[in-house]
């Protein structure tokens, strides 16, 4: 299960298992986004490859307009997904 949570105005969490049919959700809800967000991963057990490709349209969308998609809170799990496939090198994670 997944599902995203409004924690404050520009910080939203993700939790539980962000897989390929949960695109469209995340996609939808990442795309009414246009400042700079706060995406705390701290309950984040697994994502998908579809996933991640969400996230990197998402902040090449934010550069585009001068903000960004910022990483915090990352777990185990989310730490080592995110250091494997490089996305240290194109967010800022905290």
């Amino acid at each position: 299960m997944f599902s995203i949570v409004k924690e404050a105005e520009n910080r939203v969490k993700f939790i539980g298992q962000f897989m390929a049919s949960d695109n469209a959700e995340a996609e939808n809800f990442l795309n009414e986004i246009n400042t700079t967000l706060k995406l705390d991963l701290s309950e984040l057990k697994y994502i998908s490859s579809a996933g991640l490709s969400v996230l990197l349209r998402t902040q090449m969308r934010l550069k585009k307009l001068g903000f960004e998609l910022i990483l915090c809170d990352l777990n185990k799990t989310a730490s080592a997904i995110f250091r494997t496939v490089g996305f240290e090198a194109l967010f800022k994670i905290e």
